[in-house]
């Protein structure tokens, strides 16, 4: 009986780690040093609709159990035909390196994004701090699309100069 309470915590826990995963995939925080493992995470993240569709056939209403499949099987499609598409990207170089200032408190890194054949580099340039090994706060600080590269340059402890405008980053990415 003890293992029936803890479902709907399980549930209500899955409900909130996929809509903040979502959340840092569009906007995104918190990133492995691994590309590799930043896409896997993703796909298991677009994954988690069909767990919950699954911990749905659970409940002890017929209705409730319809109401759930309901609500899950568009995300649940939509996860599984992003995860087919992130697949080839697992051996791709999208999202290359190509500049980085090392600051104070966190570095600033410049990646060369790449959509494909019918589309142009782009530029994305981001403040990253590591928190533990292998897990880095992120935050972007200037985008152009398109691009193909960039000139940065430090200018102080936490002051640097992109395409010859002056900026200043927190210390802590997001916090003084």
């Amino acid at each position: 009986m003890k293992i029936y309470k803890h479902k709907g915590f399980q549930y209500m826990s899955l409900i909130t780690f996929y809509i903040l995963a979502i959340i840092n995939y569009i906007y995104p925080v918190i990133r492995f040093d691994s590309r590799l493992l930043n896409n896997v995470f993703g796909m298991f993240v677009l994954l988690i609709p069909i767990i919950l569709i699954i911990k749905g056939f659970g409940f002890r209403s017929r209705a409730a159990k319809i109401i759930n499949t309901l609500i899950w099987v568009i995300p649940s499609l939509l996860g599984v035909l992003i995860s087919i598409m992130i697949i080839p990207l697992l051996s791709a170089n999208s999202f290359e390196p190509i500049k980085s200032l090392s600051l104070n408190h966190s570095n600033i890194v410049a990646y060369r994004t790449n959509g494909g054949g019918a589309t142009s580099f782009g530029i994305k340039v981001r403040q990253e701090k590591n928190i533990i090994p292998g897990i880095k706060l992120v935050k972007t600080v200037y985008s152009q699309y398109p691009k193909d590269n960039v000139d940065m340059i430090k200018t102080g402890e936490n002051s640097f100069e992109i395409e010859g405008n002056h900026k200043t980053v927190k210390r802590n990415v997001y916090f003084h």
